[in-house]
């Protein structure tokens, strides 16, 4: 089969197979580390407060800054980076470590004091109340 010559790799340039020879090559070791990225939360949001969720395993309380304003909270988590075992060496290295950093504007006003924070089983859940303001009101509309 003839290809048109827009179709066509120019001279000198790798076959289709070449180029992915290497994608499909057998496991072969690295100690790359995935690039790193931000710390993952969900956020949901009731009438009276905001919950936040975020995934920290083989974290400790003390590896964890929380700080919430009026309307700011920013959370910080230092990872440790995992064990070395004796007499190994690595492979691959999947495990990310090290300092990761959130800072979240909240639509309402928010009540530092009251907020709560729990890590259990390497999950973080924090919740923040709204301020009494903020919260929706339902009025009772009285007769006469």
């Amino acid at each position: 089969m003839t290809y048109p010559a827009s179709c066509r790799l120019p001279a000198g340039s790798p076959t289709f197979d070449q180029l992915f020879s290497n994608v499909f090559k057998s496991f072969e070791p690295t100690t790359q580390v995935r690039p790193r990225t931000g710390l993952p939360i969900n956020v949901s949001e009731s009438e009276t407060h905001y919950t936040l969720v975020a995934e920290v395993p083989g974290v400790s309380p003390e590896g964890i800054s929380l700080t919430i304003t009026q309307d700011t909270l920013k959370l910080e988590v230092e990872k440790p980076a995992p064990a070395k075992l004796e007499g190994h060496t690595a492979l691959l290295s999947e495990h990310r470590y090290g300092t990761y950093a959130r800072t979240l504007n909240f639509r309402d006003p928010v009540d530092a004091d009251g907020s709560e924070a729990k890590l259990e089983h390497g999950v973080l859940t924090i919740s923040v109340p709204k301020v009494r303001e903020a919260q929706p009101r339902k009025i009772e509309i009285k007769l006469g």
